[in-house]
């Protein structure tokens, strides 16, 4: 007599979406039209971008549709990534604009960085002035 083993099966995996919005039909993947839903999501950045700039600026609630068709006249098409820091040398930039010689702390602040991050950012622009006087 032979045994019958039997293997466990594994449940299928479902995909999750990433964010709220986002379709998790195989139609979305490379190489095929984006779903209708993910296109929505998309499509809506610039209105989501304008309901937090009214909150954050009650004042521009009066021209918000005036400020939203010109922001979507200029980059519609356009196809760019938002990262989460902005780039090192726009970064630097703003540090150094900000510091005034004793408030590096209130500048990390300002800008959402660390401490340690703005030290480093002076220091280095500081090095880099003592090099180029020599």
């Amino acid at each position: 007599m032979t045994q019958k083993t039997t293997t466990p099966r594994s449940k299928p995996t479902t995909a999750r979406p990433l964010f709220a919005g986002q379709s998790t039909d195989s139609s979305t993947h490379a190489g095929t039209e984006p779903a209708p839903a993910a296109a929505e999501a998309e499509a809506d950045f610039v209105t989501e971008m304008f309901n937090l700039l009214e909150t954050m600026a009650p004042a521009l609630a009066g021209e918000r549709l005036k400020l939203e068709r010109a922001v979507r006249v200029r980059f519609g098409g356009v196809k760019r990534r938002v990262t989460l820091h902005p780039d090192p040398d726009t970064l630097e930039s703003r540090v150094l604009a900000l510091f005034n010689g004793r408030n590096s702390v209130a500048v990390a602040g300002q800008l959402g960085i660390t401490r340690r991050r703005a030290y480093q950012i002076i220091q280095a622009a500081r090095l880099r002035t003592r090099q180029q006087k020599q």
